[in-house]
C-alpha cells in the first residue's frame, strides 16, 4: 500500500472514487450528486467509508444534518 502525506489526500482519493461524489481541492468541498445516471448510492458511500477507516485504522462518524430532507431525494 502506498504511503499517504495526510489523512486528507487518502480521504480525496477514495470519495472520488465514488460515483456521485465531487471533491473540490483544496478540500473545501464535497458535492453530491442526487439525480441522474451519476447520482449517489448510500452502499458506495459506506462502503468507501469503511474502506477509509480499515487502511487509516481509524473510526468514521457519520452525521445528518437536516435528515428530514432526504424524503425529498427519493
Amino acid at each position: 500500500m502506498r504511503r499517504y502525506k495526510s489523512y486528507r489526500e487518502k480521504i480525496v482519493e477514495v470519495l472520488r472514487s465514488v460515483k456521485g461524489v465531487s471533491v473540490s481541492m483544496p478540500f473545501s468541498s464535497i458535492d453530491i450528486s442526487w439525480r441522474g445516471d451519476d447520482k449517489l448510492k448510500f452502499p458506495e458511500l459506506f462502503t468507501a467509508l469503511n474502506k477509509i477507516g480499515s487502511e487509516l485504522k481509524k473510526s468514521i462518524v457519520v452525521a445528518f444534518d437536516e435528515a428530514q430532507e432526504l424524503r425529498k431525494i427519493t
